[in-house]
């Protein structure tokens, strides 16, 4: 849809600047010749010019036709880019209206999904239509659609915190590969065999950041990549020193973005439009969340396919903690 979009913006401001050029040329042949043209008429009204008078006659004409060169390509200049701004505008204000009718659906399904799954599997536990071996895989399914419900909330929380600015952060010196680790082990035991973490930490990498936003960012990674990672998913986790920068990587194996994506993953409420994502849950906001949040700890982030088209890789690069700093 993009592409095409893009397309046919190629095409209209092509047409308008063709356009615009054959005006100008047009003009510019009628204003060359207005020398000669007004010779022609006096000569025929039996007014006889000599040939001093001809030449300043097709001076001015000349100069006339330079003034009007410069003047109207620099007003088609403006005219073009005041419709370019309009139609810049219409296309922000389109997509905006896309991005929130998109948003309304989405967080209307993943609020109202849970609740629902919740409300029915405790019905059916209090009226007792659940045989005794299967009460704790209820209960458990109902943890899992509440849980699920709360990172939804929790989501759209953090989002509208970071968007007005208060998100209030207390950095500190911290072992990235330590941290990752601890972290990573989390989703290791709640997933089990279901999906293949793997780590690749540098250790001895002492960066600056705030426990609880590097917690958020490496869970929505996690998080992500486990959504999106092929089925069974398969994570890989880096953390190693690259300059002045301690690097963490959280790499998948699912089949990449498509290229007009890669420039809007990290907005909010923007999600993908393969087959795969759609089917997934979410509102899209989980790396707009990293993005921001790593913006505010002072860190780069990037995201790209990997080379041989298996997979994608999002990397945050947070600066190190002097080595003078830990020597204090």
């Amino acid at each position: 849809m993009r592409t095409q979009a893009r397309s046919k913006s190629a095409i209209l401001y092509g047409a308008l600047a063709g356009l615009f050029t054959l005006v100008l040329a047009w003009w510019m042949v009628f204003f060359a010749r207005q020398g000669s043209f007004l010779i022609e008429r006096m000569e025929k009204e039996g007014i006889q010019l000599s040939e001093q008078q001809a030449a300043s006659l097709k001076g001015f004409a000349n100069e006339s036709t330079r003034m009007f060169l410069y003047e109207g390509a620099f007003l088609g200049l403006i005219g073009i880019g005041g419709l370019w701004l309009i139609l810049r505008s219409m296309r922000r204000e389109v997509l905006l209206h896309r991005q929130q009718r998109d948003f309304l659906s989405a967080v209307t399904h993943e609020l109202r999904s849970p609740i629902a799954a919740a409300r029915l599997q405790v019905e059916s536990l209090q009226l007792g239509r659940v045989p005794e071996a299967k009460v704790e895989l209820y209960l458990s399914r109902t943890l899992e659609d509440l849980d699920r419900l709360g990172r939804s909330v929790n989501q759209l929380l953090e989002a509208a915190r970071s968007h007005s600015g208060r998100v209030e952060l207390s950095p500190e010196a911290l072992d990235l590969g330590a941290f990752i680790e601890k972290s990573t082990q989390k989703f290791r035991e709640a997933e089990g065999a279901r999906a293949r973490i793997e780590c690749q930490l540098q250790p001895g990498v002492l960066v600056r950041a705030d426990t609880d936003a590097l917690e958020t960012i490496h869970s929505n990674l996690i998080s992500n990549g486990l959504k999106y990672g092929g089925d069974p998913p398969q994570l890989t986790v880096r953390v190693r020193e690259e300059g002045s920068f301690g690097v963490l990587e959280v790499q998948d194996s699912g089949s990449g973005i498509q290229s007009e994506e890669a420039n809007h993953i990290f907005d909010p409420f923007v999600r993908g439009q393969g087959d795969l994502v759609q089917r997934r849950p979410g509102i899209g906001l989980g790396l707009y969340l990293v993005a921001e949040l790593s913006a505010s700890m002072g860190a780069q982030i990037s995201g790209h396919n990997v080379a041989d088209g298996n997979g994608f890789v999002v990397s945050i690069k947070l600066p190190l903690v002097k080595r003078r700093e830990t020597d204090q």
